[in-house]
């Protein structure tokens, strides 16, 4: 009897050493919070110092530091901080299907779908992103954020993408935003958006083809590698590193590199609505910092995350606005299919205007 009640005061003693434990944890992070809210403002007073440096200047080493201090572990840290607390606040939870949507935001809501990508563009990674434009372009959204970084990727892969935006484009508004890069490729298929919106330090543009071909005959011949081939067509072998191209393969490449390079030009020309020789300007596989491509006219608006989906909700004239953010190949749907099951919970939602608390 004596061991049961040590038993049940040691139970008690545990349950209210949790509770306070729980209640220090709490205020620590609200301190820790703090702490990082006041160093991000310090670290984009730095930005503000590098902007300036850099335009008296010309030479991009101090912003390149200021970056570089801005994006490693302290705000790594800071959204850690931001995520743990926004958790037990549920800022941000995930939904099976489009009724649990209505029920969180309500049948009259304007529907703002925001959609994330990163890494290099060629056929493997575009094929969700293909999926989601062409379901956005028919679903109840009023309009959608790209939300950009990328240094880009295969030509082709970029022509697929950018068709398939501009498809999505002409059904409702869609504005890019990049905090990072929106580089080559990545410029071929934002450049075709609505609107783009950088963070000041962000690259853009770096307009430019290029084209490899490996010779390796010396190497082959010194390991003592000898290849046979048997072909139908005398160049069906050009793309192979045993041997060298030709006068006529050489004039061959050169002439698809200038085909690609027109074709680059032509679609930033019509999705910034400007003439080709104006884009031809920027066209020198130059990366711009985001300020200067404001001035260039390559983006539109220099900014964060949030302003491009305040951005999205004035174009699309939204009255009653939620933030969906959706998973590669998701989409929102349509009311008539409400019941209709979100794999792996796709889409999370954003309070609106809360958004402004999450990055």
């Amino acid at each position: 009897m004596r061991y049961l009640k040590v038993c049940v005061v040691l139970s008690i003693v545990l349950l209210i050493g949790s509770a306070l434990a729980l209640g220090e944890y709490s205020d620590a992070l609200r301190e820790e919070r703090k702490k990082l809210e006041q160093h991000k403002h310090e670290l984009l007073q730095d930005l503000e110092r590098a902007k300036d440096e850099y335009m008296k200047s010309k030479s991009s080493k101090y912003a390149a530091l200021a970056i570089k201090s801005l994006k490693e572990k302290e705000i790594h840290q800071y959204n850690r901080i931001l995520r743990e607390l926004k958790g037990e606040k549920n800022v941000i939870r995930g939904f099976n299907s489009r009724s649990e949507i209505e029920e969180e935001i309500g049948e009259d809501a304007d529907i703002i779908a925001l959609l994330r990508w990163t890494g290099r563009i060629d056929s493997k990674t575009i094929s969700p992103f293909l999926k989601s434009f062409r379901e956005l372009a028919e679903d109840d959204s009023k309009a959608v954020v790209l939300w950009i970084d990328t240094g880009g990727g295969s030509a082709s892969a970029s022509r697929e993408l950018t068709e398939a935006l501009y498809n999505l484009r002409e059904k409702k508004p869609v504005v890019v935003f990049s905090g990072g890069r929106i580089l080559s490729g990545g410029y071929h298929v934002s450049s075709n958006a609505n609107k783009i919106v950088v963070d000041p330090l962000a690259e853009v543009a770096y307009i430019g083809v290029i084209s490899l071909h490996y010779n390796k005959e010396k190497y082959y011949e010194k390991k003592g590698i000898r290849m046979r081939f048997w072909k139908i067509g005398p160049h069906k072998d050009m793309f192979y590193d045993h041997r060298g191209l030709s006068d006529e393969e050489r004039k061959m490449r050169e002439e698809s590199v200038k085909r690609n390079y027109d074709s680059f030009v032509w679609y930033v020309a019509r999705g910034r609505g400007m003439e080709e020789e104006e884009v031809r300007k920027y066209s020198e596989a130059v990366k711009y910092l985001g300020f200067e491509a404001l001035d260039y006219g390559l983006v539109d608006k220099l900014g964060t995350l949030e302003d491009a989906i305040e951005l999205a909700v004035e174009l699309s004239e939204a009255k009653n606005p939620a933030i969906l953010y959706l998973k590669a190949g998701g989409s929102v749907g349509k009311k008539e299919k409400e019941e209709e099951l979100i794999e792996d919970e796709g889409i999370y939602y954003l309070p609106y205007p809360e958004i402004r608390r999450w990055r």
